[in-house]
């Protein structure tokens, strides 16, 4: 029964001659000279770990505030990104109906950029200003972090398309040339807009420059935008 017995468990024979008994037992003794110890160390780890060590109730009551701690956390957290949220929306409403706005001032003829050069009436060129300003503007907050990523994604678009069409492109020319003058706004984010690599502006900075806004490196590298 015992032939393919294995470690621990080491079959021995029995005998009641007190001198092949001895014989028998230095045998066994250089048989468990050579057992590994490795084996033996895994054995006592084992039975070890199945002796379960009870939690005392100062460790169980610091287990339970830890976890409450991590909930209100995370409860926290999404409760400020809502507020975000929310404020976010708050902007991009308002510009969108600034937008309208001056998209109902425009004659038909600018509207239909059919109108073009001296044909463009005062009013149509005071308009299609202010919406290089409100553009202006939009792209402002969307540096600041107040328009959401997919509201940007559907502005640039439309901003770039304004600029490149009639009547906009000839006023848009005609307001770089205020700017460079010191007439109007500076317009940094249209003309990065308006350029060749325009379709992937985005004033939103990558992370680290904006932990540099917050430090107090803020004056010195807000001029490397």
């Amino acid at each position: 029964m015992l032939e393919d017995a294995g470690p621990p468990i080491q079959p021995v024979p029995a005998t009641n001659d007190r001198d092949t008994a001895l014989v028998w037992y230095e045998a066994l003794q250089s048989k468990a000279a050579r057992f590994p110890t490795r084996h033996r160390s895994r054995m006592r780890t084992a039975q070890g770990s199945r002796s379960l060590v009870p939690m005392s109730w100062p460790a169980i009551s610091a287990f339970a505030a830890s976890v409450t701690a991590l909930v209100a956390l995370l409860g926290a957290l999404t409760a400020l990104h809502r507020t975000r949220r929310q404020r976010q929306r708050e902007f991009e409403d308002v510009c969108v109906k600034r937008y309208w706005e001056l998209l109902d001032r425009l004659s038909l003829p600018t509207l239909r950029g059919l109108a073009s050069g001296r044909r463009i009436s005062d009013s149509d060129r005071h308009t299609v200003r202010l919406y290089f300003r409100l553009s202006e503007d939009e792209a402002d907050l969307r540096e600041q972090g107040w328009v959401s990523n997919a509201t940007w994604q559907e502005w640039r678009g439309s901003i770039r398309s304004q600029l490149h069409r009639r009547p906009y492109e000839r006023l848009w020319t005609e307001a770089l040339e205020d700017a460079r003058d010191g007439r109007d706004y500076e317009f940094r984010h249209l003309h990065n807009l308006g350029g060749l690599n325009g379709d992937r502006y985005d004033p939103w900075p990558p992370w680290y420059r904006r932990w540099l806004w917050r430090s107090h490196w803020t004056p010195q590298y807000r001029g490397f935008r």
